[in-house]
C-alpha cells in the first residue's frame, strides 16, 4: 500500500517532465494522481477484517466466498493474486498469499473510506476484473456509474453485470428480439465468420490470438494410437482470470485439470491435453509437470492444426473455451466445466451444472448423444464475433490490415487514431457517448 521515498520521487519527476504515462494523463485532464494510504484508524479496521477472514478459509473454494462490506471480492482476490505471481493456484495457508491478502483488505478499505469521505460521479476502470474490480464493485454498491471500455465496446456495469463481457448471457433472446427480420442474412454472416477462421487466417475478431491453428498444414503426429476413444483437453493461460465470467465447477485451472488427470486412472480412454501456442511458457511448464504425475495423458505439441486433431478426437473438455463451437462445428462432442461459458445459451455443447453431473458425463462418453444445429453455431458466432466487431473508437478492420494485436498497446494506436480523427464523426460520437452516459444499457455499440 504504502509506496517508498525513491517510488515517489521517481513519480515526482515523471509528472513534472509529463514522461510514459503521464503526458497521456494530462490529456486526459486529470489533476492528480490518488496513492492509497490507510490512517492508522483506517488500518487498525483493515487488521479486524483480515483476522477474521484468515478465520473463515479452511481451502482454497472459501477464497471465493470472501466478502468484505456485503460486497463479494473473493474472485478478485483469487485472479489477482494468480495473475501477480503468475501461479496457477492458490495455498490459501502460504506467507505470500496471507500477505498478498492482507494487501487487498488494505487496498479496500482505503477505497471503501474514500468513496464515504468524496463526492464521487462516476468510475472508469480498465478492467472488471482484478484489484480493478473493487472500485467497480464499491461504486456500483453506492449506485455510482461505473464504464469500462474496451478496444470492441464500452460497458456501463451494474449490480447484476458487474463484469464485461457477459452479454452472452442474453445471445439467445436479444437475437430473437432484435434480428427477426434479417435472421437469415446473419446466420450466413456467422456462417462466413467461422469458416474463413478455419481456413488459417489471421482472424481480426479474435485479434487477441496470433496463431490461428487451423492453419492446413502437414501435421507429422505419432501419439494418437491407433484404437481407441480419444478425449483432448483444451488448456486454458493458467493464471489469465480463470472466474472472468463468474464461478466455475473448479476453483482454478490446476483443479481441473487434476481432476481430470485423476478421472483418466479410472477409464480405459485415451487421454491428450493440447496448448495454445499463444500462451506463456508457465503454462508448457506446468503441462510438463501435470503428465509426469499422471502418465496416462498424453500432450500434443501446441502449433498441431486442428483439422489434423478434428479426425482423431471423439470428446473435447474446455472450461469455457472459444473452442467449444468450433469442434461442435465438426460434429465433436463438448463438454464445459463451467455453467458461466460464452456458450450456455446453446445446446450444441453440454453444461453441466456442477461435478456430479461433470463425472457422469465424462464416464459415459462413448455414448453421448447431442444433436447439434449448426444454425445455432452461426448465430452465436454472429453474436460474439460479427456484430458491432468493428470497434467504437477507430475502425478495426482497416486497423488490422496494417498492425497487429500487439500495436493496440503502442504508440501505433494513436498515430491511427489521430491519421483518421474527422471532427465530425467525432462530434457523432461525442453525442452517442452522452445518451449512453444517461442511460441504463449495459453495453454502447456503434
Amino acid at each position: 500500500m504504502n509506496i517508498g521515498l525513491l517510488k515517489k520521487l521517481q513519480i515526482f519527476f515523471l509528472k513534472i517532465l509529463k514522461l510514459k504515462s503521464f503526458k497521456i494523463y494530462e490529456h486526459l485532464q486529470c489533476s492528480d494522481l490518488i496513492y492509497p494510504n490507510l490512517s492508522k484508524k483506517n488500518s487498525i479496521n483493515s487488521n479486524k477484517i483480515f483476522l477474521k477472514i484468515i478465520k473463515s478459509l479452511n481451502s482454497k473454494q472459501d477464497i471465493l466466498k470472501i466478502r468484505i462490506s456485503k460486497i463479494k471480492i473473493g474472485d478478485l482476490i483469487y485472479d489477482s493474486y494468480l495473475k501477480r505471481y503468475k501461479q496457477i493456484t492458490i495455498n490459501h495457508n502460504s506467507v505470500e498469499f496471507r500477505s498478498y491478502l492482507k494487501l487487498f483488505t488494505d487496498l479496500f478499505i482505503f477505497w471503501e473510506n474514500f468513496f464515504k469521505t468524496h463526492k464521487v460521479n462516476s468510475v472508469i476502470t480498465s478492467h472488471s476484473v482484478y484489484s480493478c474490480g473493487v472500485l467497480a464493485r464499491i461504486a456500483l454498491k453506492r449506485n455510482i456509474k461505473v464504464f469500462t471500455p474496451n478496444v470492441n465496446f464500452l460497458y456501463q456495469l451494474n449490480k447484476k453485470q458487474h463484469t464485461t463481457d457477459i452479454e452472452f448471457f442474453k445471445f439467445k433472446s436479444d437475437f430473437k428480439k432484435y434480428f427477426k427480420k434479417t435472421k437469415k442474412d446473419c446466420l450466413l454472416k456467422g456462417k462466413q465468420s467461422i469458416e474463413k477462421r478455419f481456413e488459417g487466417n489471421f482472424d481480426k475478431n479474435i485479434f487477441w490470438s496470433a496463431n490461428n491453428t487451423y492453419k492446413k498444414k502437414v501435421t507429422k503426429n505419432n501419439i494418437f494410437k491407433k484404437k481407441g476413444f480419444n478425449i483432448l483437453i483444451a488448456a486454458h493461460s493458467f493464471s489469465d482470470a480463470p472466474h472472468v465470467y463468474g464461478e466455475n465447477i473448479f476453483p482454478d485451472f490446476k483443479e481441473w485439470l487434476y481432476y481430470l488427470g485423476n478421472l483418466s486412472n479410472k477409464t480405459n480412454y485415451n487421454w491428450y491435453i493440447k496448448d495454445s501456442p499463444d500462451y506463456p511458457e508457465s503454462n508448457k511448464i506446468f503441462i510438463k509437470e501435470l503428465i509426469k504425475v499422471f502418465p496416462k495423458i498424453k500432450e500434443i505439441p501446441s502449433d498441431t492444426s486442428h483439422h489434423f486433431l478434428k479426425k482423431k478426437v471423439n470428446l473435447l473438455l474446455t472450461c469455457y473455451g472459444t473452442i467449444a463451437h468450433e469442434y461442435a462445428y465438426f460434429g465433436i462432442p463438448v463438454i464445459n466445466s463451467s455453467i458461466n461459458n460464452p456458450h450456455v445459451n446453446y445446446n450444441f455443447c453440454f453444461h453441466p451444472e456442477n461435478e456430479k453431473n461433470y463425472e457422469r458425463l465424462i464416464l459415459n462418453a462413448k455414448n453421448l448423444k447431442i444433436k447439434i444445429n449448426k444454425k445455432e453455431i452461426f448465430e452465436y458466432v454472429f453474436m460474439k464475433y460479427v456484430l458491432n466487431k468493428s470497434g467504437y473508437l477507430i475502425d478495426l478492420n482497416k486497423f488490422f490490415k496494417e498492425n497487429s494485436y500487439n500495436d493496440l498497446f503502442n504508440f501505433k494506436l494513436y498515430e491511427f487514431f489521430l491519421k483518421n480523427f474527422n471532427q465530425d464523426n467525432h462530434d457523432i460520437m461525442v453525442k452517442k457517448f452522452d445518451d449512453f452516459v444517461k442511460s441504463k444499457k449495459y453495453m454502447y455499440k456503434n
